[in-house]
């Protein structure tokens, strides 16, 4: 098997076993094997481990593993995407979770960066990121940031679909609506609502 087969094979394994241990054991078994094969791991194993992460019902659990995982690729050297960042905020910034504010550290990692796509998911990073903004902590200010990303160089091409982009903005223009003095909402609201 192939590096691609091996993350197909992990980012099923939430289908293929029942608990979070038994699920952790597996993507720990398959990237055993892939080291025994002389495999390199690369960015889609990254991101098919912490989907497989993303699915735990233990917050604990998926919290300590995705650190865990980061810091074991980090070594490889291999360099996250918007995907990877995607799935550390669906595992931090969960509805019924404490509050994290791991936003600020991967608003601070990848702060005037331009992305291409590199993941299908990628394209999921900028919708979750302001749902964070808006819904786990209220702060337009990290929502601001967000935008200013968003129009760096050509990472608009990564807000996805048309039904995503209305996400997007739905989220802004709501936390500005309740953040902001109502002139400068309206300043705000006549720059992005006619486009």
């Amino acid at each position: 098997m192939d590096t691609q087969t091996f993350n197909a094979i992990i980012s099923v394994s939430n289908f293929l076993k029942e608990t979070a241990d038994q699920r952790l054991e597996l993507c720990r078994d398959l990237l055993q094997q892939m080291a025994h094969q002389h495999l390199r791991p690369n960015l889609g194993t990254l991101n098919a481990v912490l989907e497989v992460v993303s699915t735990f019902g233990n917050f604990k659990l998926a919290r300590s593993s995705a650190l865990k995982v980061l810091a074991e690729f980090k070594q490889l050297e291999i360099e996250p995407s918007l995907c990877t960042y995607y799935y550390l905020l669906i595992i931090f910034c969960r509805e019924r979770g404490p509050v994290s504010h791991i936003i600020v550290d991967i608003l601070n990692e990848i702060k005037g960066r331009e992305f291409s796509i590199q993941h299908p998911k990628d394209t999921y990073f900028f919708t979750t990121a302001m749902d964070v903004c808006r819904n786990h902590l209220h702060d337009k200010s990290l929502a601001k940031k967000v935008d200013e990303l968003l129009h760096t160089g050509n990472n608009y091409d990564l807000i996805g679909d048309t039904y995503k982009e209305s996400i997007y903005y739905r989220h802004y223009i709501a936390l500005l609506c309740q953040t902001e003095p109502i002139d400068e909402f309206m300043k705000i609201y006549d720059l992005l609502v006619p486009n």
